[in-house]
């Protein structure tokens, strides 16, 4: 009987490779770098702060008693766009709308008359 190692997939990467004629493979490579793509600029958008992604390879095995069928399924969950938060306040005459102008500043850009004197205005 001839050797027969050539045909036997011994660890997962070998199996990963194999599968489908190494599409699989080739499609779950695309959606890594993909991801990877998409972290680098998430943190050069975002700054250095945590960003999270995932990339998730699941084999389905189903055995009969003329073999094993083995499926390759790929899910990527690229990183979210941070939750910023901006500070506004209260304002209005009647205490109904959010404004920019904080109340407790004199001007909305301290020390600039954003040349409204050059114009005339009284502020």
């Amino acid at each position: 009987m001839a050797d027969d190692r050539a045909y036997e997939a011994p660890t997962l990467d070998r199996l990963l490779a194999s599968l489908n004629n190494g599409d699989d493979n080739a499609a779950a490579t695309e959606d890594y770098h993909r991801l990877v793509e998409r972290l680098a600029t998430m943190v050069e958008s975002y700054g250095g702060s945590s960003h999270k992604g995932m990339l998730t390879l699941t084999f389905n095995f189903k055995a009969d008693a003329k073999g094993v069928d083995v499926a390759l399924q790929t899910k990527i969950t690229m990183p979210k766009r941070p939750a910023l938060e901006d500070r506004l306040f209260i304002g209005g005459s009647k205490g109904d709308v959010l404004t920019f102008k904080d109340p407790a500043r004199g001007t909305f850009f301290e020390g600039s008359d954003l040349g409204r004197r050059r114009f005339g205005e009284n502020n």
